[in-house]
Parts: C-alpha cells; structure tokens; sequence
C-alpha cells in the first residue's frame, strides 16, 4: 500500500560457499617387501663401538664450539645495539617536555615558572596545593552555581 520495494537488498548476499576438494587417496605401508636382517647378520657387520663414541663425541663437540661461538657473536650484537639504543634514548630525552626534566634543569625552571630554584617552587606549591584540590572548576554551561 504505498510502499516500493527497494532495488538495495537489506542484507548483504552471503559469499560463495568454498567447494572443498576430495581427500587424497592415502595408500597403506607395503611391509611384506621390508628387508629384515636376522641377528647373525647384525653381529657380522663390523662395528667399532669405540671409533663411533669417539666420532659422536668429537662431532658433539665441534657443535658445540660452533653454536657458542655463533651465541657469542649474536651477543655481542646485541649488546652493542642496546648501547646504541641508551644513547638513542638520551638524545631523545632532550627534546622531552616533561615536569622532571623542568625540575631538573635550572635554567628551564626560571624559564617556565619565574622561580630560582626548585626548593622555592616546591614551597609554593606545597603552599598551594591544599587549596587548589578543593578549587571547582569552571565547566561552561555544564557549571550549576547552585
């Protein structure tokens, strides 16, 4: 009565379901073609226990020295890089706007706040500071001065 419908669908159409491929055909182990040496056959192969520990052992510790020294390397990197970062920080920590920084510097304390020293600031603000926790602030029109 009135009323045309919209051309603009009120919800958006959903996407395309993702059509998923078959599985792939998973083939079982063949073990009837595995080869099985019986145990006569092991103890004929010729093993020198000894040479092999030695080999394990001088391989280990050939590793080992490698990865120390790659470990020392990557830290000695690091060490450097977080030097490098110290003294990033420090030359940013000039250019900082902050009251410790105010406080800590004379000439910037004169400049901003008129005061000498900080123990003369301190004092006025230890002056002021119970008086100003109970000060009411202006809000515009949001103010009632009931």
């Amino acid at each position: 009565p009135g009323v045309v419908p919209s051309v603009f669908s009120s919800f958006p159409e959903p996407p395309p379901k993702k059509i998923r491929r078959p599985p792939r055909d998973r083939s079982k182990a063949d073990y009837r073609n595995l080869a099985v040496q019986t145990l006569e056959e092991v103890e004929e192969e010729d093993h020198s226990d000894a040479e092999c520990t030695a080999d394990l052992l001088l391989d280990t510790t050939n590793l080992m020295e490698a990865e120390h020294s790659a470990f020392q390397d990557q830290i000695a990197a690091l060490q450097e890089k977080v030097c490098a970062l110290e003294v990033e920080k420090e030359a940013l920590y000039e250019h900082v706007f902050c009251a410790e920084r105010i406080l800590e510097d004379q000439d910037l304390l004169q400049f901003f706040t008129g005061f000498s020293s900080k123990n003369m600031f301190m004092a006025c603000f230890n002056f002021l500071h119970p008086s100003a926790e109970s000060m009411r602030m202006w809000r515009g029109s949001q103010t009632n001065f009931d």
